[in-house]
């Protein structure tokens, strides 16, 4: 299996609730740990659709530098657990970037009828 093949095994798991992101934190260190600097990624794809007509609310691409700051612009409803069903926190999902995470990382539908969709590419 090669490491990104572990990597998205990793962030299935999380994504299915049966590990915590702090935990993936840890499974994605040790599977390959790099430096900020190496990673290979160069955006961040943050997209808000809304479900009932499909049309694009929010479709931005930042610089990793600006990740953070982007993450302002994503609904905060997106971020609560509802339901039972995990969420990740903005922290969490900074550090699954770092840590080396690529392609869709978020893929979320809120209770206001939006699609929130994050890519690392």
């Amino acid at each position: 299996m090669t490491t990104k093949d572990e990597r998205l095994q990793v962030l299935r798991m999380v994504q299915d609730g049966r590990i915590s992101p702090e935990e993936a934190a840890k499974l994605l260190e040790a599977v390959e740990p790099k430096a900020a600097a190496e990673l290979d990624a160069k955006q961040v794809k943050i997209i808000v659709t809304d479900i009932h007509n499909q049309r694009k609310k929010i479709n931005i691409a930042l610089p990793l530098g600006l990740v953070e700051w982007g993450l302002r612009f994503v609904p905060a409803l997106v971020w609560e657990r509802q339901g039972g069903e995990q969420r990740v926190s903005p922290g969490e999902l900074l550090d699954l970037i770092r840590l080396g995470a690529r392609g869709k990382i978020v893929d979320i539908d809120d209770a206001q009828g939006r699609q929130v969709e994050i890519w690392v590419e």
